[in-house]
């Protein structure tokens, strides 16, 4: 669900995500608009790109405030390493290092639930997950 939050900002909520699907997302959005071109009268605009700061809850925070603080502070690490760019908050980082280090039932389970969202993208529907 995307949002417009500031001038020139987003928030895009992806209800029950995990950390890694959030990046994994963000950066499949980021691309998508990377390949975009934008015509302009006769010619092509300059290339769009986007940084993105990715935080979830309750990883980041308790209230969405704390979250949006959070994902906001991400994205200008990612704007200072170069822009065009995903960076996962460090509170997002240590669950997904956690969840590596999850159970191989948990694991085959996420890889299902992963299966699922991919096969909603293909079909241009909505993930399950997001």
């Amino acid at each position: 669900m995307p949002c417009r939050f500031g001038g020139e900002e987003f928030v895009v909520l992806l209800p029950n995500a995990s950390a890694s699907i959030g990046q994994r997302k963000a950066e499949e959005l980021r691309a998508k608009i990377e390949r975009l071109t934008v015509r302009y009268a006769d010619s092509d605009l300059p290339r769009i790109t986007i940084s993105v700061g990715v935080a979830t809850f309750p990883d980041a925070g308790s209230a969405p405030l704390e979250v949006l603080k959070v994902a906001d502070n991400a994205l200008y690490v990612a704007k200072s390493q170069g822009r065009n760019q995903v960076e996962l908050s460090a509170s997002g980082k240590s669950s997904v290092a956690a969840a590596s280090s999850e159970s191989p039932h948990a694991k085959f389970s996420e890889a299902i639930l992963d299966r699922l969202a991919l096969t909603d993208d293909e079909t241009g529907g909505l993930s399950r997950r997001a």
